[in-house]
């Protein structure tokens, strides 16, 4: 099922695009996410292609980092050293950043982890509840509009 969503059409920044690139100036970051995330080309933005687009970003990214981590693993002992190096020299604030660093690991940390869990777990059930209530929305926003605009 495919929901509009009324008010993001990329007509409007389709031409103004054109006009630019006839004139020689660059796209605005506005155009080009725009541009992007209307997938299909139809000049509109819909509920799945926006969630498309985003999933999409989150996987790349994912996979960016599990790259990263693959490249890097064999050198964990010697980034450990250079780091731990670098926090030698880096002053008097070498004893305030270790127990700082001690006192997040153990207080911190499991606090942002829960948290960061019970967000990720809202912000998928408030995609189901938005996904199941997003025509009724866009119903109310059309009608809505269309009672300001007789005003």
């Amino acid at each position: 099922m495919s929901n509009d969503w009324s008010g993001y059409s990329t007509n409007d920044q389709k031409q103004s695009t054109e006009n630019k690139i006839t004139h020689g100036r660059k796209k605005t970051l506005e155009q080009i996410i725009l541009t992007a995330l209307d997938s299909n080309r139809d000049d509109q933005i819909t509920f799945d292609e926006a969630e498309g687009s985003v999933l999409e970003i989150v996987d790349k990214a994912g996979m960016a980092i599990k790259k990263i981590n693959t490249v890097l693993t064999p050198f964990k002992n010697i980034l450990t050293f250079g780091f731990g190096t670098f926090i030698c020299f880096y002053g008097k604030n070498f004893t305030y950043t270790i127990l700082f660093l001690q006192v997040f690991r153990v207080s911190g940390w499991p606090t942002i982890k829960k948290g960061l869990i019970e967000l990720k777990e809202s912000y998928w059930e408030s995609r189901e509840e938005l996904k199941k209530k997003f025509p009724v929305l866009v119903k109310s926003a059309r009608s809505t509009s269309s009672q300001e605009s007789d005003q």
